[in-house]
């Protein structure tokens, strides 16, 4: 998983505005957006029939990509907003770093499903924020908590590691 810059989650985590809120979304749109040609390269790379636990693992990867558009989309759509994903698409480029500069250190280029592509690109993308197992810092997990609205009841899993 990437990681968000820091000011964007404080603005949101502060209240932002509506206007705010959109550019946010957007965001999250061409992200998830600008992941799926590389994966789709590295798919497309694979010659048929060979290496076919790759070849589902990869597009598995790229189905879960595509349902964050459109969950991502379906939030815009819902705020008022109006996804143009064909602008998004027409401002991607590769190699280059990922929309909003998320990660700056992370140069995303299109290339054939390798060592190097897999442990560099896919493997930086998908990578979580916390090690397996590890609790959030209480800062953030405060942060969190301030953050729900009080009439809305906390799920199981929202507090468990909090």
């Amino acid at each position: 998983m990437l990681r968000i810059k820091q000011s964007i989650i404080n603005q949101l985590l502060q209240g932002c505005g509506l206007d705010e809120l959109k550019k946010a979304v957007n965001t999250a749109i061409a992200l998830e957006f600008s992941t799926i040609p590389p994966y789709l390269t590295g798919l497309f790379s694979i010659m048929p029939g060979s290496n076919q636990r790759a070849s589902a693992l990869i597009q598995s990867v790229v189905t879960e990509e595509m349902l964050h558009l459109t969950l991502a989309s379906n939030i815009l759509i819902a705020i008022g907003g109006n996804p143009d994903i064909v602008a998004i698409g027409r401002s991607l480029v590769y190699p280059g770093p990922l929309p909003d500069k998320i990660d700056n250190d992370l140069q995303v280029g299109l290339a054939a499903l390798s060592k190097p592509q897999l442990q560099n690109v896919f493997m930086a993308i998908e990578r979580p924020e916390t090690k397996p197992g590890e609790i959030l810092p209480a800062k953030k997990c405060r942060s969190l908590r301030r953050s729900t609205p009080a009439n809305s009841a906390p799920s199981a899993s929202s507090t468990r590691r909090c």
